[in-house]
């Protein structure tokens, strides 16, 4: 490893933001710590979770869905489908609360991650005890970028379709991001990172030593970006968030949150007609001029600021309604294909 100060060593050179290191460390971090990058025991560095594991926070989410079942067909079980299920206790939780609701066996809910072990841990950990798996849950490996990969546990290959209720809870947050600067002529500059790091190991074992992103150091600069280069995903949505931004002024930076867009497309492709998306994450600092912290890191994990603003403003762009409640721990948000939903809303 490159030593380039009397301290520091190069992790990694110039890079745009969505493509560093950060990104590929953490995503590895996911798939292979699985459920325990959640677990309190012998972590020190958990992802935050309590708000959302709640009972509470389930029994609010299922009373939204109660208040508006009668919208939904009676010829069919209700399909569920929580992205990002981490430790597994939300579903555990909202199981228990659509019982105490009096309509469990009205659902089928699908239990769904990127990291396949995450889903092996629920299971054999018996986090959903008390409840029949293929009767009340099902585990489903899913990339919300890519839902033709989308296969169970055994391997065989899912076809999602028809959802009623899709609930991401600090989902979008992991998602792909780059932060854009508006310039004086009404182009955008991208944020780059450079990695520097006090150790000169070549080779970190990043599941056990769970400071090791935290750890590093994080310079940033700005460069001119050119959305044609870009990757096709920030090419299919960049006119949506160019048209929210364009009131900016020089230097105003902002998160252009093209994979929480992308994961919202591919749900409204598999929503039913009355479909109801869920949405809570870590509340957004709002931005100023000089903001230029667009990140956090929790152990080997890192988590993106979401842009709620761009995210409510593509939905509604597909016709779909709105309802937003931003709390000093929690941001949420729900889209409704029906109007009708908003005025059942708990």
């Amino acid at each position: 490893m490159e030593k380039i100060t009397k301290d520091f060593y190069l992790v990694e050179d110039w890079v745009d933001f969505n493509k560093s290191s950060l990104e590929s460390i953490s995503k590895e971090y996911f798939t292979k710590k699985g459920m325990d990058a959640f677990v309190k025991k012998g972590n020190p560095h958990i992802i935050p979770h309590a708000v959302t594991t709640s009972l509470a926070h389930a029994y609010n989410v299922a009373s939204i869905f109660k208040n508006n079942i009668h919208i939904f067909p009676l010829d069919r079980k209700l399909r569920i489908l929580e992205c990002g299920s981490g430790s597994g206790i939300f579903s555990r939780h909202f199981l228990i609360a659509a019982q105490d609701l009096g309509f469990l066996d009205r659902i089928e809910l699908t239990i769904s991650d990127f990291s396949e072990q995450s889903l092996r841990h629920i299971k054999e950990r018996k986090v959903l005890e008390g409840f029949t798996e293929n009767e009340h849950y099902s585990f489903l490996v899913l990339n919300l970028l890519d839902s033709s990969t989308a296969v169970n546990l055994d391997g065989d290959s899912v076809n999602l379709k028809e959802i009623d209720l899709a609930v991401l809870n600090y989902v979008m947050d992991a998602l792909p991001m780059i932060p854009l600067a508006r310039n004086s002529d009404g182009l955008f500059s991208k944020q780059q990172i450079r990695i520097l790091s006090m150790s000169d190991s070549e080779e970190e074992d990043i599941v056990n030593n769970t400071a090791y992103l935290s750890s590093l150091i994080v310079e940033q600069r700005w460069e001119p970006y050119d959305v044609h280069s870009a990757s096709n995903l920030e090419q299919d949505f960049f006119n949506i968030f160019s048209d929210l931004t364009v009131e900016y002024s020089e230097g105003w930076q902002s998160r252009y949150s093209y994979g929480s867009l992308s994961a919202l497309k591919l749900l409204n492709s598999i929503l039913s007609d009355n479909g109801m998306i869920y949405i809570a994450d870590i509340p957004s600092p709002f931005l100023t001029k000089n903001q230029n912290q667009h990140y956090m890191l929790f152990g080997n994990s890192k988590a993106n600021y979401i842009n709620e603003d761009l995210m409510i403003n593509y939905m509604q762009s597909l016709g779909y309604s709105s309802l937003q409640k931003r709390e000093a721990n929690l941001s949420r948000i729900i889209f409704c294909k029906n109007d009708s939903a908003m005025t059942n809303k708990n």
